[in-house]
């Protein structure tokens, strides 16, 4: 598949707590959403996650993927608490910002 549209995005936030509006979504695609196809591709959303910086961008990029199948958990259950602290501060921030 390789991307994700406002629904998805809407409630694969509320998995993990973030209980985003439409609008703030909406939003966020706006600015990330390069070709405004409706459709958050995979670069599209590592440009409004990953460092400007070269030095750290190159870093959290050689990180190897963690997906893991988990089953009757939550979808961040994978993460340290602070790990999962941080990410939902990121969204907050980034939906404050937009909105």
């Amino acid at each position: 598949m390789g991307w994700v549209t406002i629904s998805d995005l809407k409630s694969g936030l509320a998995d993990i707590g973030i209980y985003a509006s439409y609008d703030e979504i909406e939003l966020f695609f706006k600015r990330y959403d390069k070709n405004r196809d409706g459709k958050l591709r995979f670069s599209e959303f590592c440009d409004s996650m990953c460092p400007i910086d070269g030095y750290y961008s190159q870093i959290l990029n050689r990180r190897k993927s963690n997906e893991v199948n988990m089953r009757n958990e939550s979808r961040d259950a994978c993460f340290a608490y602070s790990t999962r602290f941080e990410f939902k501060e990121i969204w907050r921030t980034h939906l404050k910002i937009e909105v």
